[in-house]
């Protein structure tokens, strides 16, 4: 017994010897920790961003260079003032949040905020899509839409937008209205494809062929949810990877490495199903502006890490070659590309040298 335990303490001493004297692995140890290549741009991307409605949180750590605005009910001035800021990084169209009249109040208020936007004298000049949100059914996979019986609900959602998809200025891509569904992937049906082509039957009976883009968490496998997207809608996207739990931490270490290889299979994965694959990029992000406890990674704008990023979405875009941009005006998270007082209009620079040709 004796032996045994010395013979414990001389491995023990090793050990404890070798940690001391290895030196303390870092990224650049990891097998992916490769450079990711400069993608010159030989052709415009189609650039959409995610234009927010919201309360300014006091605790937000930028301000906007042209000062607060009514960000809740939407502001025509203001918007008027974010047209021109469009056009210096690139963007084609904004993306407008619009949530189920099941719950009305939500749906009114929605509505009513893209109405307001497109009062601005200079609208017309900047195209939009809307991105559909069921949430207020409140679905899941013991009560799914079709026990719900919210099927003639989602229906009707989509010939209330008919006014909105009729605009000049509505989004089109491949002659159809683009329009995204938010967490399509917990979009919980018998069958999918048979609710989806319900909804387009609908819409084309109204003179409406749309682009529906399906939405689904990041860092979550393209195919989990191929059952709701295969011969149902025409592209998907996964919220941008910009979150990322500190759990996670080796995420952030090799974040770039990690989304180049996520999304280039992503694309690769679902253009075998004909699926077009729409990647989303954010140029920071900042959890705790709202939430104190919020326990994601806090990514700092840094525009070598956001040119990167963009190099990355230019990698895993598909034959339309669209990218999302989450966003605009989100600085409740510090995830816009907005102007502010401390980077002017860097960030929309960076869009415009990253997604245009000119």
């Amino acid at each position: 017994m004796e032996k045994i335990k010395n013979i414990l303490i001389v491995v023990s001493t090793l050990l404890i010897s070798a940690c001391v004297d290895d030196e303390v692995p870092t990224p650049d140890d990891h097998f992916l920790n490769y450079d990711i290549p400069d993608v010159p741009v030989d052709q415009d991307y189609i650039v959409g961003a995610y234009y927010n409605s919201f309360a300014w949180d006091p605790d937000m750590v930028e301000v906007p260079s042209a000062g607060l605005y009514d960000a809740q009910n939407g502001d025509p001035a203001a918007y008027q003032s974010h047209i021109a800021n469009a056009n210096t990084g690139g963007i084609d169209y904004f993306i407008f949040g619009i949530r189920s009249a099941v719950n009305p109040a939500q749906f009114t208020a929605d509505s009513s905020f893209v109405a307001m936007l497109q009062s601005a004298t200079n609208a017309s000049d900047m195209n939009f899509a809307l991105n559909y949100n069921f949430g207020a059914m409140q679905l899941s996979d013991n009560n799914r839409i079709e026990g719900k019986g919210f099927v003639d609900d989602l229906v009707a959602d989509f010939e209330r937008m008919e006014d909105l998809f009729k605009l000049s200025n509505y989004m089109q891509v491949e002659g159809k209205k683009v329009v995204m569904i938010s967490n399509a992937a917990n979009l919980h049906s018998d069958d999918n494809v048979s609710l989806i082509t319900q909804v387009r039957s609908a819409m084309s009976a109204k003179g409406i062929d749309l682009y529906i883009i399906g939405t689904q968490p990041n860092w979550t496998p393209p195919l989990r949810y191929e059952f709701r997207y295969i011969d149902a809608v025409d592209a998907v996207s996964h919220d941008s990877y910009i979150r990322i739990q500190q759990a996670w931490y080796d995420r952030y270490l090799l974040f770039h490495n990690m989304v180049d290889q996520a999304l280039t299979y992503s694309q690769e994965a679902l253009g075998k199903h004909n699926l077009e694959y729409i990647p989303q990029i954010s140029p920071s992000y900042n959890g705790k502006i709202l939430a104190a406890n919020n326990n994601d990674v806090v990514v700092e704008k840094n525009a070598d890490w956001f040119n990167k990023y963009c190099d990355i979405a230019k990698r895993s875009s598909s034959a339309n070659r669209m990218i999302i941009v989450d966003s605009f005006n989100n600085w409740n998270q510090d995830k816009q590309v907005e102007p502010a007082q401390s980077y002017s209009d860097n960030f929309l620079k960076i869009l415009k040298d990253e997604f245009k040709v000119n």
